[in-house]
This record gives structure tokens, C-alpha cells and sequence, in this order.
């Protein structure tokens, strides 16, 4: 559990950083769009926005299904635990 809890809590930290990398390039990249006069410039800045648009939302689709698939595994652990978790050794073990 513990090595599956941790990839999944590396692998959703990244995506959120490479979400957040995604979301500021974006937006530098909409200034400039926005700031240019340049036909090549204008075409290169909107290409780039709309590349950047595209991680940012895969980045964050990412990083929402691994934290809900610790949410996922926290639940399913606690009920596992509360189901088969330990007993009380008065009704385990029986004297003869």
C-alpha cells in the first residue's frame, strides 16, 4: 500500500507542478499574443497558447484522478480495516 500510495502522491505533486508550468506559459504566452503586431509572431503565440491551453487541462485531469484515486484507496483501507480488523482476544481464542 505504502509504495502504491506514494507513487500516486509523486505522480499527482508532478502533475499539479507541470499544471502549474502549463498555466503560466499560457498566459505569458496570451500577453504576447495579445501585445504583438507581427502576423508570424501572432500565429506562433496563439499556436504555443493553445498547446500550453491543452497540458494545462491534461495536467490537471491527471493530477484530479490520482488524488481521487488515494481518496479511493484511503476509503476502501478503512473499511477493510473496519470489517477485518482486529477482535477482542474474549471472542478469538477459546479456552478448553
Amino acid at each position: 500500500w505504502f509504495t502504491s500510495e506514494l507513487s500516486l502522491g509523486i505522480i499527482s505533486y508532478l502533475s499539479f507542478r507541470n499544471y502549474q508550468n502549463s498555466r503560466n506559459s499560457y498566459l505569458l504566452n496570451l500577453e504576447l499574443y495579445h501585445n504583438s503586431n507581427n502576423e508570424k509572431e501572432v500565429a506562433n503565440y496563439r499556436g504555443l497558447a493553445e498547446q500550453d491551453w491543452e497540458n494545462h487541462k491534461m495536467y490537471s485531469e491527471l493530477a484530479i484522478f490520482c488524488v481521487k484515486i488515494i481518496g479511493v484507496g484511503w476509503i476502501t483501507n478503512t473499511l477493510h480495516a473496519w470489517i477485518v480488523g482486529p477482535r477482542p482476544s474474549f471472542k478469538i481464542y477459546k479456552k478448553w
